[in-house]
Order: structure tokens, then C-alpha cells, then sequence
């Protein structure tokens, strides 16, 4: 499941993609979200297996979206630097001038420079957000269980129920979040469901994420439904995400794809550049 985009991911960051294209980064980031608290999770309830399923889930997560905005700031930069030139050839008046403003823009203009600092998108608020949220829980369990376990060795060790009802609560604290951290997860694509009953087309629907998403719900749904499991914390947000993957094959199934892919658009673009470089070069030696 974590791996599923990791190929068009690195074929859009070796291509030089502008922006994501068809790529949807907004479940990346809670997959970040989401594999940080599983693994706390496990911790918490000394379960190995929930933990080692998660954590190569957290690497791959943190790869994917140092990615997407790696794209991201490279589509920025490249739409100031192409605005810049097309401005100062408009405004321009002699050919000294022009050349200056583009040798200034070969090596990175200080304004355009402030500019870039000061961008932040909207998925890296989102990324931000995620890490904030789980380091401020982490850092409250663990002062927690530092303040509950000193307190303990002053008391009477026969008072077990106290002692296992407060070892339950960073169970509960963080099987909450992590649950509402699943639901946003699994629920991300629903704009991409939008999309596609907006369009009439599936292009948006990443069928390998799709597939591994909704057979990985499946897996845990199973799993924590188990006699010897039975963890609501597991099955109540995967069985909802097998639900929104069975939407997600239904829409794939009734709505065409559209003729063009991801490898056309990304020649018409670089065919487009090297037109708009063609017209500039032109247009400074005309002035």
C-alpha cells in the first residue's frame, strides 16, 4: 500500500514534471500522519506486529512527500521566473536593459528570491500541521507515563486496577487520534471521487494506490475482527476504508479514461517551453 505511488512519484521527479500533474499528494500526508501513530500505537500496546507493518510505511511517507513539494516549490519557481521575463519584455524599452533583467534572472533575482522564501503551500501547512499535532501527543504520553510511573513507586502496589486504568489512557488518547488520522486518510481521495463525477473521468483515480488501499483495509478489517484481537480501534476505520475503496472500483468501473496519459502531457509541456523560450530569445533580439 505504501508503495504503491513510489514509481510515478519518481518518474514525474526524474522527468522534471510540472507540478503533480494527476497526482493526488494529499493522502501522502496522512499516510505520514497515520504511520507515526500506528507505531506509537504498537508501542503503547507492546504489539510488534502493528508496529513493524507501519514504520517502513513512515520512511517510504516521508520520501513521497519531500517529493510532492519538491515539485511543487520546482512549479513555483519556474512560473516567477517565466511572469518575471514576460513583464520586463513588455515594460522594456532597450535591448541593454532586457539582456541585464535576463542575466539577472539566469542567476536567481533578488526579488524573485524574497518571493520564493516567503511561499509556503498547502501541502506543506498540511504536512506541518500532521507533525505538529503527533509530536505534541507523543511528547504529552511520555511526560505522562514519566509523572504516573514515578508516582507509582510511592504507592502501595496492590492498587493494580488505578495502575491499569491509567496505562490504558495513552491507549485511548492515541487510538482516537489515530483513528481520525485513518478516516482522513482513506477519506482523501474522496476529491478525487469529486473530480470524477465532475469530468465523467477516472484519470484521477491512482488505480495502484486503489487496489493496495482498499485490499490492505480488508487485511486489518480481518485482523483486529479476530477473537483474539478484537480492537475497535483497528476495524472501525478500515472497514470504512474498504467501503470508500468499493465506491472507488465502482467509479473506476462505470467512468471512462481519458486518451491522454500522464507521458503526453508532459511532451506537449516541455514542447510548450521550449516554444515560450523560442518567442523570448525573439522577442530580445528584436528589441
Amino acid at each position: 500500500m505504501f508503495a504503491a505511488p513510489l514509481r510515478d512519484l519518481q518518474n514525474a521527479v526524474s522527468i522534471g514534471q510540472n507540478g503533480l500533474g494527476d497526482l493526488n499528494p494529499t493522502p501522502w500526508a496522512f499516510m505520514l500522519g497515520n504511520c507515526i501513530g500506528w507505531t506509537t500505537y504498537g508501542i503503547i500496546t507492546n504489539n510488534w506486529f502493528i508496529f513493524w507493518a507501519n514504520y517502513p510505511g513512515f520512511l517510504i511517507s516521508c520520501w513521497l512527500n519531500l517529493g510532492a513539494v519538491k515539485l511543487l516549490y520546482s512549479y513555483h519557481h519556474q512560473q516567477i521566473a517565466r511572469t518575471s521575463i514576460v513583464n520586463y519584455l513588455t515594460q522594456s524599452q532597450q535591448l541593454q536593459q532586457a539582456s541585464q533583467q535576463l542575466a539577472l534572472l539566469n542567476v536567481n533575482d533578488d526579488d524573485n528570491d524574497n518571493d520564493d522564501d516567503e511561499v509556503v503551500t498547502p501541502h506543506e501547512r498540511l504536512i506541518m500541521g500532521i507533525i505538529v499535532l503527533w509530536t505534541l501527543v507523543v511528547s504529552g504520553i511520555g511526560f505522562y507515563s514519566v509523572i504516573t510511573t514515578s508516582s507509582n513507586t510511592d504507592v502501595d502496589t496492590t492498587i493494580n486496577d488505578t495502575n491499569n486504568s491509567n496505562n490504558n489512557i495513552p491507549q485511548l488518547i492515541v487510538g482516537y487520534i489515530v483513528n481520525l488520522n485513518l478516516i482522513f486518510f482513506y477519506g482523501a481521495p474522496l476529491s478525487a471521487i469529486q473530480t470524477v463525477l465532475k469530468t465523467k473521468q477516472n484519470n484521477t483515480l491512482h488505480v495502484p494506490t486503489m487496489i493496495t488501499n482498499t485490499l490492505c483495509s480488508i487485511f486489518w478489517t480481518a485482523y483486529a475482527v479476530a477473537p483474539q484481537i478484537n480492537d475497535p480501534f483497528i476495524y472501525v476505520p478500515n472497514g470504512l476504508g474498504v467501503l470508500l475503496g468499493l465506491i472507488q472500483f465502482i467509479l473506476y468501473m462505470i467512468f471512462p479514461r481519458s486518451s491522454s496519459t500522464p507521458e503526453s502531457k508532459i511532451t506537449a509541456i516541455t514542447e510548450q517551453q521550449q516554444q515560450q523560450h523560442t518567442d523570448v530569445t525573439t522577442s530580445v533580439v528584436d528589441v
